[in-house]
């Protein structure tokens, strides 16, 4: 698949799925959610996801709106600013980073819209 070449691939991904209406800048809804860390792996699990769109100059943010996940092995909140959001052809959002804790280091985060 293609990633949808637009500026902002939160952006996009959200408003494209209809995951937030116009007057809001939040969004929260469930999501199949796969990471791949430096040491680790998690394959599909349901979490729920929040989302807030900034404006002009805020490209927004993303977390999982569950404690479920381990901070420490795991990244567990995304700014666009510093983050690689892609949206995938309204599929799925692809998010790829580094984080600073050696456990996690270089990964990469698929989130599939329930």
């Amino acid at each position: 698949m293609k990633s949808n070449q637009k500026t902002n691939g939160l952006r996009s991904f959200i408003q494209n799925n209809r995951l937030i209406n116009d007057d809001s800048q939040v969004a929260e809804f469930m999501a199949y959610v796969s990471i791949k860390t430096a040491e680790n792996t998690l394959d599909s699990a349901e979490l729920k996801v929040s989302a807030i769109l900034g404006h002009a100059n805020d490209f927004g943010r993303l977390s999982f709106a569950e404690n479920r996940l381990n901070a420490l092995i795991y990244p567990t909140d995304f700014d666009a600013k510093w983050q690689r959001f892609r949206n995938m052809d309204d599929q799925y959002l692809v998010i790829s980073g580094t984080h600073p804790k050696k456990m996690i280091g270089k990964y990469r985060v698929e989130i599939r819209v329930m």
